[in-house]
């Protein structure tokens, strides 16, 4: 596990298989493999590769920073107030993304191979880029209340 976080306010925990950073105001960037990761109220910029395990993202306020996620191997689930507004691009290969945010400006695409895609721009403010990429598994884009 390579782990960067600048800077940590709320919780850190890091055991076999998991690693859990909950109300961290700073940027966060890690390279993990069969870990799986939770991540809560991270406020700056994420930046995530992992292969072999799942990432969960939950946000209580609207995210103002870009967040990247590369999994593979294991799912990726979002979850963000439903005000938010930001630009996706998500890519599951050999599986599906399921999002609960829909719009003209989002385009949600498959492929005869079972490629999933979504694109575009949610919101009337200008948002971050939020990066999703996985494969075998599943992306989930849930709307906090």
């Amino acid at each position: 596990t390579d782990l960067t976080l600048s800077q940590l306010g709320g919780h850190f925990e890091k055991s076999s298989g998991n690693l859990e950073i909950a109300d961290a105001p700073g940027n966060l960037t890690s390279r993990t493999k069969n870990v799986s990761i939770s991540l809560e109220n991270v406020t700056g910029k994420v930046v995530l590769d992992n292969a072999n395990g799942s990432v969960e993202l939950r946000y209580s306020g609207s995210p103002k920073e870009d967040i990247t996620v590369n999994n593979e191997r294991a799912s990726i689930s979002l979850s963000i107030p439903s005000s938010s507004s930001f630009e996706i691009q998500a890519d599951c290969r050999s599986c599906d993304i399921d999002s609960e945010f829909s719009g003209s400006s989002l385009n949600a695409t498959r492929t005869d191979k079972g490629d999933s895609h979504l694109e575009g721009k949610y919101g009337s403010a200008r948002g971050p880029k939020i990066i999703l990429k996985s494969s075998y598994d599943s992306i989930q884009i849930r709307k906090t209340t």
